[in-house]
């Protein structure tokens, strides 16, 4: 939820031409990949994000240690921002 209220109010809402949010999942084995991408380039480095951002991190840290993995890049023009989890919480 975060990550998406991430895109569309630091990626497109201020965007005079609009924009696009994309939610993208996959089950890759044991893991899951959540993707958000949004139109709009990445202002600051990650360990400069906001609240939010903090927030994801520590609950990822906080339910799966370091079997979770958080990223936020910049890509072609979108920022993508890419969770992954185990796919079951007791492995």
């Amino acid at each position: 939820h975060t990550l998406v209220e991430n895109a569309i109010k630091h990626g497109i809402a201020e965007r005079s031409a609009g924009g696009v949010v994309r939610l993208e999942a996959a089950v890759n084995g044991d893991r899951v990949t959540i993707s958000v991408r949004n139109t709009g380039r990445l202002d600051a480095p990650i360990n400069e994000g906001g609240r939010g951002l903090r927030n994801t991190m520590e609950r990822l840290q906080l339910m799966y240690g370091d079997r979770a993995a958080f990223t936020l890049t910049d890509r072609t023009g979108d920022t993508v921002a890419t969770v992954t989890i185990p796919l079951h919480a007791d492995r």
